[in-house]
Formats: structure tokens, sequence, C-alpha cells
């Protein structure tokens, strides 16, 4: 399951991992049956939730305009992984918070138009319903291969606007110069409310 994440050659991504193991999961409940119907999110306007969602699924507000014929659309998606972009390589020092932000900004994109043929459009995305575990990746190669090592700010505390507010429980640390190439390691809230950090190099290490 693992290859058709990536590419050839490239190991799979720890959010691409998690994403695909919470799919998994999903499918082996909703084959148990054990499902109730989430009206109002998703393409067709329904979906079928299971307790995965329940834990890890979010609602994320979509709208988009055509910037041909004026056609506005509103709609509600669901996700297992929050992907954000870090801001940008003007910026030496920013938070999750600011990454977030400009997941939010007005975004053109390439999106077939339900009125007319235009693929040109505008789009605008935030989240309006949080799980009991929101897992965030951080995009720092901005669609390139190379990533962008600027300082980054992680609150233990977080306020989202109209989402709500979220308690750090735990940070993935990738060091390389791409995705392709490196070694992760964790820092996790333990039982005793302090972090803890895990490298396979070393013991675990109780940090600040």
């Amino acid at each position: 399951g693992l290859r058709r994440l990536s590419r050839i050659g490239e190991a799979p991504r720890p959010s691409e991992v998690v994403e695909a193991l919470l799919r998994s999961m999903r499918r082996v409940e909703g084959v148990a049956g054990r499902t109730a119907r989430w009206e109002g999110v998703g393409v067709d306007g329904g979906l079928e939730a299971t307790n995965v969602d329940r834990f890890f699924g979010f609602i994320e507000e979509c709208r988009q305009k055509c910037k041909a014929c004026g056609e506005t659309e509103l709609r509600y998606e669901s996700g297992l992984v929050l992907r954000v972009a870090a801001p940008g390589s003007d910026m030496t020092k920013w938070s999750l918070y600011d990454a977030y932000l400009a997941h939010c900004g007005l975004q053109h994109a390439s999106k077939p138009c339900r009125a007319c043929s235009s693929v040109d459009v505008l789009s605008q995305r935030c989240l309006v319903c949080l799980p009991e575990i929101l897992v965030v990746e951080i995009d720092r190669c901005h669609g390139g291969a190379e990533a962008q090592r600027q300082e980054v700010i992680v609150d233990e505390q977080i306020a989202f606007p109209r989402a709500g507010a979220m308690h750090l429980h735990a940070l993935v640390f990738h060091f390389g110069r791409t995705r392709a190439a490196g070694h992760y390691t964790v820092a996790c809230r333990g039982s005793d409310g302090g972090f803890w950090y895990f490298d396979g190099t070393r013991e675990p290490l109780r940090v600040r």
C-alpha cells in the first residue's frame, strides 16, 4: 500500500502514511456498517461519516467565483490531513497561524465553472469544524524539490478564526534538503504533560 503513495524512488511522507491509514480505517468502518449520514458535506451534498471522521475529520468552507461570468459557488468539504504552505521565502520567521491565514487567502485556480466554459476562478477556503485531533502538514517546498528552512514558531495553544482552539500534542521534524531524502524525528507530549523527543539514533529525551 505504501508503494502506491509515492513516486518511484521516493519514500512516502508521514502525512501520506497517516492519511492512507485513516482512509483504510474509514473503509473498514464503512464495510461494517458503522456509519451515519453527514448531510451538507461532500461533492454530492452528503458523506457517510464514521468514528474516524469524528476523531480526525475536519470541515472546510470552500467559496469559488468565476472571473469570466461572476458565478459563485459555496460548498463544504471534509478532510483528514490539513495541508498548508509555508508563507514565503521573504519571511525569515513565521508561525503556523501565518501559514493558515495564507491558506485561507484568495487563490487563483484552474477549475471549471458551472455556468460557463471558463476555468479561471478565484477560490477561498477556511476551517469551520475541528476534529478531536487535527493533523497538519506544513509544505516547505512550494511545489519544488528543495525545502526552505525558515524558523517556525509552533505555539502550544492556537486558535484559528471560526474554528476554535487547539492544544499541541506532537510535532514531526524533517532533516534533509528534499522530501525524498532525510531523517524524521518526533516530539510527543507525555503523561507528565511535558514533551519527549524521539530519535531512532538515541534514547528518548525530555525537552523543554
